[in-house]
């Protein structure tokens, strides 16, 4: 259980799917987090994956997980790119609801979504520092 566990699982599914090679890099089971930040990261996850697949058109996808002092996914992958702008730009016009929903569920929890890209991939990072959710 946990969203280690819930992210490798999303993987193995899009990997069986045959839709594209995919890698999953990241602990077995991770720390637990605060439920409702696990679940607002898992909730973005599914819907950058949903768009990944709908319209990036790529073969190949990387996914990593890491906990230190954030909680960090990252996709890599080879598809058409969606670039920051582009997404600032649909959510200020109020385009694509599953855009709006990341936006959204990432400003409850404070988290971040930044883009990177090269000629061959681009990535997206989704981030939250993880004193978020303690009650200190």
């Amino acid at each position: 259980s946990g969203l280690a566990s819930a992210l490798r699982s999303t993987a193995d599914k899009l990997r069986n799917s045959g839709e594209m090679k995919v890698t999953f890099i990241g602990p077995e089971v991770g720390e637990r987090e605060d439920m409702n930040i696990e679940l607002h990261l898992f909730r973005v996850f599914q819907e950058l994956v949903t768009n990944m697949v709908k319209y990036a058109k790529a073969t190949e996808v990387w996914v990593s997980f890491t906990q230190s002092d954030k909680i960090e996914i990252r996709l890599k992958h080879n598809g058409n790119g969606l670039s920051e702008e582009l997404y600032l730009s649909k959510i200020k016009e109020f385009q694509g609801n599953g855009l709006k929903n990341i936006d959204e569920r990432l400003k409850i929890i404070n988290g971040r979504l930044s883009f990177a890209s090269n000629n061959t991939y681009s990535e997206l990072i989704v981030s939250v520092d993880r004193k978020y959710g303690s009650s200190n």
